[in-house]
């Protein structure tokens, strides 16, 4: 099986796998593996330590978030939503010269990216707010049971209804 090369992959974590542990030098970890969704690679999975220490806490919070963790009632050892949803992790490679073997190895988790929008089409600020009042009527009127939409014209082929 040929090693995965560098670069960015889409992936979901693995509830199951998640395990705590704690280095010989204290620092405690989660310990989580991630399999690569879709590619060349899809299924291959790779493992992550996310270290739990003051330093690393911040850091591996938020890459547990962007695997869908909820941490329900504010506890790091409930990982709840862990592997719900993709996220993006960053392959390197690292060589152990003492081993004299080179290993592919995940140096960051990210929240996925955007699904392939373009820079320039994504909504700012102002156009996620005149999106969000535009489609307010529709949302309230389908939780009303009504259906009716109120979002969208046959006279603008842009505006594309579904």
């Amino acid at each position: 099986m040929s090693r995965i090369p560098e670069g960015i992959y889409r992936a979901r974590a693995d509830y199951d796998s998640a395990m705590f542990g704690e280095t010989s030098n204290g620092k405690p970890y989660v310990h989580v593996r991630f399999m690569i969704v879709g590619g060349e690679f899809d299924g291959r999975t790779l493992g992550r330590r996310l270290f739990l220490s003051d330093a690393a806490m911040a850091r591996s919070v938020e890459s547990l978030e962007y695997a869908g963790c909820t941490f329900a009632d504010n506890d790091i050892t409930n990982l709840t939503g862990l592997g719900r949803q993709d996220c993006e992790i960053e392959v390197e490679h690292q060589h152990n010269a003492e081993k004299g073997k080179t290993y592919a190895e995940i140096k960051w988790v990210n929240a996925a990216s955007g699904g392939g929008v373009k820079e320039e089409d994504k909504l700012d600020r102002g156009g996620l707010s005149s999106l969000r009042e535009r489609c307010r009527g529709t949302l309230a009127a389908r939780r009303a049971g009504n259906g009716t939409s109120t979002v969208g014209s046959a006279s603008d082929p842009n505006d594309i209804p579904f």
